[in-house]
C-alpha cells in the first residue's frame, strides 16, 4: 500500500505538470484539486500517511532554502526603503485591518484572527514574480515594489514558522518561548553571516572538482545540516535552510546549486500542496460556500485597499500603484505552510482552515486575470498623462544615486536595461523618438524625451551621481560626439559607447571613452555585459545572466537598432 501511494503520487505529478503547462493554469491550485479528489476525503487513492507528511515537510524545507538562494543581502540594499518600509506596513496593517474584522464579527477568536490576518497578508512569491517577468516589468516602479514587497513577505514567513511550533494547546503562544526563540534566530543569523559564507566556499570548491553527483550531494547534506542544526536548539527546520540558502545566495556556485536543487523542490512541493488537498473535505465546502466567496472577496477587497494607499503613501504614481495592488491583493502559498501546522498545534480548526485555503487558492488562480485588469487601467491613466517628467516616474524619497544612465532606448538600450534592471541596478534613460518614449512609459519604464546631445538634460538625470553612461544612439556620429561631451563636462564619469569603426575607436578611446568592439555575434549583449562588470556585478553572475539572455532570445543577436517599438519580448527580465 506504502509503493501503491509513491506511484499514486508521482503519476499524479506528471499529470499536474502537463495540465498546468497545457492551460496555463496555477499548478498549486492543479495539487491542491488532485488531492482533493485523490485523497481519504473523495476517491481515497492516496491516504494521509506518514510518508506524504515527512516528505511534504521536506517540500517546504526545499522551497526556503532555494528563497534564501534569491536573497543576497545586495538585493535588500537595493530596495530597502521598499522592503522594510512598504513591506513591513502592508503586512502589518493587513494582518491588522483583516484580524480585526474577523474578531469584530465573531468570525474567530483572537489568536484565529491574528494567524488568518497575517496569512492572507502573504502573497504568491511564484505567481507574482512569473507574471512580472511574462511583461518585463520587473525594471518598472510597480514591479520593483512589488518584488521588494515579496522580498519582506518572505523574511515574516520564516519569523512565523518559527514561533508556530512553540503554541500551547488552545491557542495561545508561550511569549517567553518566543522572545528566546527570537534571539536565538538573530544569533544564528549573525554568526552564520558573519564566517558560514568563507566556510562554505572552500567546501564546494573542492567538490566542484569531483563531479556533479557529489557537489549535489553536499548540498544535501548542508541544506539538511543547517535544518537539523537549528531544530536542536528549538528553531526550525525550514529557518536553517533559508539562513543557508542567503549564505550561498553571495556565492559563485548560487546557479548550479539553484539548477541541481530544483527538481526535487518541485516535486516535494507538490507533495505539500497534494497533502493540503487531502484535507479538504466537499462537504464542508458545500455546506459552507458562501463563507469561501465572503473570504474571496474580503481578501481581496481589503489586500488591494491598504496596498493601493502604502504605494501611493511611498510616492507610486496612480498608475503603478493600481498594478502594485491588483498583483499583490490576493494569497499565496505560505498561507497553506502556516496554515496546516497552526491547526495541528490547535490554533485553528480543520472547517476553519479548509475555508480559507479554498479562498486563497482561488485567489491565486485568478492573480493574472486581476493583473491584465490592472494594467488596462494603468495604461488608459497613463495615456492621460501628456507630460510626464523623471519625479513622475520616480518616487519622492527614491534618489537617483549610483545609477545607470542609457542614452538611447532603441533596441540596444532596451536589451541593456533588461540585463541591468535584472540584477536590481537603478537606471534612466532617455531618446529623442516620442513614439518609443510613449511605449516604454506605458510599461512604467523610467525613460523621458530628451536630446541626448545636451548636457544640461543629464544634469536632470543627476549625472554626477550616476555610476555611468552607456551611449546607445543609432547614429554612430551622434554616438561619438555624444560621448565627448560627457568626458568634456564630466571628466570623472565612465561613459561607455560601442564602437563603429577604427577611426572613431582611436579617437574616442584617447579621449578616454570605454569602447566595445563587438564580436560576430551578440554585439548588442557584449557591450550589455561590459556595463555590468563596469557596474560591480560579480562576473559569474554575469555570465549566467548572458547565457539565460542568449537562451531566450533564440542564442542570436536578432536586435535591429532601427526597432522603434518597446517589445514585451526585448524588455523582459529572466
Amino acid at each position: 500500500m506504502f509503493s501503491l501511494e509513491i506511484i499514486a503520487f508521482l503519476v499524479v505529478a506528471v499529470l499536474i505538470a502537463a495540465l498546468s503547462k497545457k492551460f496555463n493554469i496555477s499548478s498549486v491550485l492543479c495539487y491542491l484539486v488532485a488531492g482533493a479528489l485523490t485523497g481519504p476525503n473523495c476517491i481515497g487513492v492516496i491516504s494521509n500517511s506518514e510518508f506524504a507528511e515527512t516528505a511534504a515537510h521536506f517540500g517546504v524545507v526545499s522551497l526556503l532554502f532555494t528563497i534564501g538562494l534569491q536573497l543576497p543581502l545586495e538585493k535588500f540594499k537595493a530596495l530597502k526603503t521598499y522592503a522594510f518600509g512598504l513591506g513591513s506596513l502592508q503586512v502589518i496593517l493587513t494582518s491588522a485591518a483583516y484580524g480585526s474584522l474577523l474578531f469584530l464579527f465573531k468570525e474567530s477568536r483572537l489568536h484565529e484572527a491574528l494567524l488568518f490576518g497575517f496569512s492572507i497578508s502573504l502573497s504568491s512569491t511564484a505567481v507574482a514574480v512569473q507574471i512580472l517577468n511574462d511583461h518585463g516589468d520587473l525594471a518598472a516602479q510597480h514591479g520593483k515594489a512589488s518584488f521588494a514587497v515579496l522580498l519582506f513577505q518572505d523574511l515574516a514567513v520564516v519569523l512565523a514558522l518559527a514561533l508556530i511550533p512553540l503554541a500551547i494547546p488552545g491557542g495561545t503562544i508561550n511569549i517567553t518561548n518566543s522572545i528566546i526563540a527570537v534571539v536565538k534566530a538573530l544569533t544564528v543569523l549573525i554568526i552564520l553571516l558573519s564566517i558560514g559564507s568563507q566556510a562554505l566556499r572552500p567546501i564546494y570548491k573542492w567538490t566542484s572538482k569531483l563531479g556533479s553527483e557529489t557537489f549535489m550531494a553536499v548540498t544535501i547534506i548542508i541544506v539538511l545540516g543547517a535544518a537539523s542544526a537549528t531544530l536542536s536548539i528549538g528553531l526550525s527546520m525550514e529557518l536553517g535552510a533559508f539562513l543557508t540558502g542567503m549564505l550561498l545566495a553571495g556565492t559563485e556556485y548560487r546557479h548550479q546549486i539553484e539548477a541541481d536543487i530544483r527538481p526535487f523542490k518541485g516535486l516535494l512541493l507538490g507533495l505539500f500542496f497534494t497533502t493540503v488537498g487531502m484535507s479538504i473535505d466537499f462537504k464542508i465546502l458545500y455546506n459552507y460556500f458562501y463563507s469561501v466567496v465572503k473570504a474571496l472577496g474580503s481578501i481581496i477587497l481589503i489586500k488591494f485597499a491598504v496596498i493601493f494607499i502604502l504605494c501611493r503613501l511611498f510616492g507610486l504614481i496612480k498608475s503603478s500603484s493600481i498594478r502594485a495592488a491588483a498583483l499583490l491583493c490576493t494569497g499565496g502559498e505560505f498561507a497553506f505552510v502556516l496554515m496546516l501546522p497552526a491547526m495541528k498545534a490547535g490554533l485553528i480548526s480543520l472547517e476553519k482552515q479548509q475555508i480559507m485555503c479554498l479562498a486563497i487558492s482561488v485567489s491565486m488562480a485568478i492573480t493574472p486575470l486581476l493583473s491584465m485588469i490592472a494594467r488596462i487601467i494603468g495604461d488608459a491613466i497613463d495615456n492621460h498623462s501628456a507630460k510626464t517628467s523623471v519625479q513622475s516616474i520616480l518616487s519622492s524619497d527614491e534618489k537617483l544615486e549610483n545609477h545607470v544612465i542609457i542614452a538611447g532606448f532603441g533596441a540596444v538600450g532596451q536589451a541593456i536595461a533588461t540585463v541591468v534592471a535584472q540584477h536590481l541596478i537603478q537606471f534612466v534613460a532617455i531618446d529623442f523618438n516620442m513614439a518609443r518614449v510613449s511605449a516604454a512609459r506605458a510599461k512604467g519604464l523610467p525613460v523621458f524625451f530628451g536630446d541626448a546631445r545636451r548636457s544640461e538634460v543629464f544634469n536632470l538625470l543627476c549625472v554626477k551621481e550616476a555610476r555611468l553612461v552607456v551611449v546607445t544612439l543609432e547614429s554612430h556620429t551622434s554616438s561619438s560626439r555624444t560621448a565627448l561631451m560627457l568626458l568634456r563636462n564630466f571628466p570623472r564619469l565612465q561613459v561607455w559607447v560601442r564602437s563603429y569603426g577604427s577611426d572613431l575607436v582611436k579617437t574616442l578611446k584617447q579621449a578616454g571613452v570605454n569602447v566595445v568592439t563587438p564580436e560576430i555575434l551578440d554585439p548588442s549583449l557584449q557591450l550589455a555585459e561590459a556595463i555590468l562588470l563596469a557596474s560591480g556585478v560579480p562576473a559569474e553572475e554575469v555570465k549566467q545572466t548572458m547565457s539565460d539572455y542568449r537562451q531566450k532570445s533564440g542564442s542570436k543577436d536578432t536586435i535591429s537598432s532601427r526597432d522603434e517599438t518597446v517589445t514585451e519580448e526585448t524588455i523582459s527580465v529572466s
